[in-house]
């Protein structure tokens, strides 16, 4: 009977955690901002997350988000830049209403890698040239609002990166426009 019961218990408290678990995902289009994205820019993005639910309203957990933006430039020789963005944070959301249908804010704070790749060309005669890449680690922060329908979600997201790696006074700021997923673990039993 006690080995009932403590089973029976497990299984309760299992159940009740998952019911406040909430697990997610998005992908979207990222344009960057600022002197960053000043002459064009465009790029794709996409971020994982997970949460705890204090209530219905108001949720707390991580997010991993990565985008890479190829900016433009009109001035001198007309360069391309491509940069790579990872963001590591702590982030919550408040949800206005307790309804399928709610719109949401979110707030992330934590560290962003901002980086340029190495890249290596090859001429048409077999001649090769590598540029080196660069990256810096910043703190950042990434207000965000959206939709949330049922599982789905639309929303944007404006992330201050910090700076551009090297001795630019440049900030990497992006702003991501995406649609996704977010469920708890409850909706699926």
């Amino acid at each position: 009977m006690k080995k009932f019961l403590l089973v029976l218990a497990l299984f309760a408290c299992t159940y009740a955690t998952q019911a406040q678990i909430r697990i997610g995902g998005d992908f979207g289009v990222a344009t960057a901002t600022g002197d960053f994205g000043a002459d064009g820019s465009l790029g794709l993005g996409f971020a994982g997350h997970a949460a705890w639910a204090f209530t219905p309203k108001i949720s707390a957990g991580i997010e991993v988000d990565r985008s890479a933006i190829v900016t433009v430039s009109t001035q001198g020789n007309g360069d391309i830049d491509a940069t790579g963005l990872s963001g590591y944070l702590a982030k919550g959301y408040y949800h206005f209403l307790d309804k399928k249908f709610s719109p949401y804010f979110g707030l992330g704070m934590g560290l962003y890698n901002v980086e340029f790749p190495t890249i290596t060309i090859t001429d048409g005669s077999g001649n090769t040239t590598t540029i080196e890449g660069e990256n810096k680690v910043n703190f950042g922060f990434a207000p965000e609002l959206g939709l949330q329908m049922g599982w789905f979600t639309l929303g944007a997201k404006y992330s201050l990166a910090g700076k551009l790696p090297g001795d630019s006074d440049i900030n990497a700021n992006y702003l991501r426009f995406y649609m996704g997923f977010r469920f708890g673990i409850d909706d699926l039993f």
